[in-house]
């Protein structure tokens, strides 16, 4: 399925590119470890990201669209984990509740993603002699949380491979420094491990 997302388009769909966002970070979050580097991209069609890690890499590009006060984005994904090959399709939605009330300009949100993946082999630290309870090595992911302004609270439920499901919960923050450059952090508390991962970076997008 997200093979067709992400081939099925014509190649058109690939033309007139331009980058919409830059961000390098470093820690531990639900999905990311170590330093990382992520390049956004969009053209007249959709939106994706190329995201490297220590540990892992991925490519997401799908259709985006918009109605109203409602967002989102269908795409297919593919990349590697500790040298396994993977490819998922991935969902996220985002609901703008102008209704209510604006915080430092901008109306809160409710976003949900969900984005499973489905692995080749067990990754490194996985292959193992523990059974998977699946016939398919896969990991789904799914977060659902509120944006208010600068600030971010969300709920995630890993459940990868032979794992216990694990229940991430997270805060964010994100401080403008002016123009298009932002300082981003946050703490994710870890179920399985019993521990806050903590991330700091930085994000850049081009002036509109």
């Amino acid at each position: 399925m997200a093979v067709c997302l992400l081939f099925g388009l014509s190649s058109s769909a690939f033309a007139q590119w331009k980058i919409s966002g830059l961000k390098v970070s470093s820690g531990q979050d639900a999905i990311s470890s170590g330093i990382a580097g992520t390049v956004q991209f969009q053209n007249g069609h959709g939106a994706g990201e190329f995201v490297v890690q220590s540990e892992q890499a991925w490519f997401l590009y799908g259709p985006t669209w918009e109605k109203g006060a409602l967002s989102g984005q269908l795409a297919g994904s593919f990349g590697h984990f500790q040298e396994s090959p993977w490819v998922g399709p991935y969902l996220y939605l985002d609901w703008k509740i102008e209704a209510l009330w604006s915080i430092a300009g901008s109306a809160p949100s409710i976003f949900v993603l969900e984005w499973p993946a489905f692995f080749a082999w067990e990754p490194r630290d996985w292959d193992d002699d523990v059974p998977n309870p699946e016939s398919i090595f896969i990991g789904n992911f799914t977060m659902a949380g509120v944006n208010v302004g600068p600030m971010g609270f969300s709920v995630g439920r890993l459940d990868f491979l032979d794992d216990p499901l694990n229940w991430l919960y997270g805060a964010s923050y994100t401080l403008r420094l002016g123009g298009q450059t932002a300082l981003i952090s946050s703490a994710t508390w870890n179920s399985n491990a019993a521990k806050w991962m903590l991330l700091m970076g930085a994000s850049w997008k081009p002036s509109s």
